[in-house]
């Protein structure tokens, strides 16, 4: 594998239902170095439910899915039963993997609405001002406030429309 990525867990679901192809990352980060080919395996939240010497089994946060049983890496602090490990699990615990089919930059808010779909957003009602009714539902309302939930510095905001890097991938294991 050439490196790794790390998702939350909606959209570690919506990789596993086959809805999600494409990640947006800010142009700033490394993942703006990779090229069509590379293969990434995904970090998620894993909770440890069982330590006995350097194993372990855990349970994927997302699905609940048993990760089976995992040596520990030495160079890794031994969890304890109920630690979650937040930042993703390590390697070999992993059970996805991706490979880049597409890599480019655009501002943010030029994401079209088959590309929303494709990063895996659900459809979301977009408020206009103080009015109560909303225009019809759009994947590309529902991204926004995903990548506003996952974004909170103001420079990086969807209103902000920074640069990012597109990254259309294929899931292979």
């Amino acid at each position: 594998m050439d490196g790794n990525i790390l998702f939350s867990g909606p959209m570690i679901r919506a990789i596993l239902e086959g809805r999600k192809t494409q990640t947006r990352r800010l142009a700033t980060s490394p993942l703006a170095k990779r090229k069509p080919g590379d293969k990434l395996w995904i970090r998620e939240r894993t909770m440890v439910d069982r330590v006995e010497g350097n194993k372990l089994w855990g349970t994927y946060v997302a699905d609940g899915a048993p990760t089976g049983e995992v040596i520990i890496p030495l160079r890794i602090k031994r969890p304890t039963a109920g630690f979650c490990m937040s930042m993703g699990c390590f390697k070999g615990a992993h059970r996805l993997e991706i490979a880049l089919k597409r890599v480019w930059i655009e501002p943010l808010q030029a994401i079209s609405e088959e590309d929303c779909i494709a990063e895996g957003a659900d459809k979301a009602p977009m408020v206009m001002g103080n009015d109560y009714l909303s225009p019809p539902e759009s994947f590309k309302a529902g991204y926004r406030a995903l990548w506003d939930s996952l974004h909170s510095v103001p420079k990086d905001s969807w209103d902000a429309n920074p640069d990012v890097v597109a990254l259309e991938f294929e899931r292979i294991a």
